[in-house]
């Protein structure tokens, strides 16, 4: 582990710093890894709210998506500012998951590594916008909306073009053109908006504009990054017991 001078504590980029809570937040457990960077000993973390490393800067947002997507028996990933002990601060890339017994929800396992210099300049970013706004611009995409005005300004375009030319001609062949290329590329017209919009409820968060970006394809890759996440914790665990 190592100290900046601005107070910020890293760690090995082969390090996985992981806990469990039970469904109130309260920790269970805390590898060593953990105990070390957050400045605190297990006895000391055992029983405590997971709240006792939460950095006072972290936007209330941020951790409303965590616990929605918790409740909803879902994963959850995103960069989170942790406090240590002494006052220090740390980022982590976390992976948090539901832990099973017997097929009901017991409690959560956090699986934390380091995250590049990128991606906390993205956090940061973020988290400002949400600590002062409340919600953050480029989050809502409307794939539906960019479709119609598409082929509105298409279609536009070609009638102007014939009515400069004081031809019938050119407006119906344009047109005709139109109506086929929708035919042929109806998937990516409709069909891909759709897709989508879908994907967009079933995964979105504000974590996206940090691990993917913003527009429609950050949508479609932010399930991508959940799943390289869901790996890295699996292997995570394995390492652990």
């Amino acid at each position: 582990m190592n100290h900046t001078l601005n107070n910020e504590k890293t760690f090995s980029a082969v390090e996985q710093l992981v806990s469990i809570t039970d469904l109130q937040g309260r920790i269970t457990y805390a590898n060593p890894e953990f105990c070390a960077v957050a400045g605190y000993s297990l006895e000391e973390l055992v029983g405590q709210h997971h709240n006792i490393v939460r950095h006072p800067s972290m936007p209330k947002a941020a951790f409303a998506d965590l616990w929605r997507k918790l409740k909803q028996e879902d994963s959850w990933r995103g960069m989170v500012k942790n406090r240590c002990k002494n006052g220090d601060y740390y980022w982590v890339d976390a992976y948090i998951t539901p832990v099973y017994e017997n097929g009901k929800v017991t409690g959560y396992q956090s699986v934390r590594t380091l995250p590049s210099n990128e991606q906390k300049q993205k956090a940061q970013q973020l988290y400002d916008t949400l600590n002062n706004k409340g919600s953050v611009s480029g989050l809502e995409t409307n794939v539906h909306l960019r479709r119609l005005l598409a082929i509105v300004l298409i279609t536009m375009a070609s009638v102007g073009i014939g009515t400069y030319t004081h031809s019938i001609v050119p407006p119906i062949v344009l047109l005709g053109c139109i109506g086929l290329l929708s035919l042929v590329f109806s998937p990516e017209l409709f069909a891909f908006p759709n897709y989508v919009a879908k994907t967009k409820i079933l995964f979105d968060s504000p974590s996206r504009i940090i691990f993917s970006g913003k527009g429609p394809l950050s949508i479609i890759s932010y399930p991508i990054e959940l799943y390289k996440a869901r790996v890295r914790t699996i292997l995570g665990r394995g390492a652990d017991s």
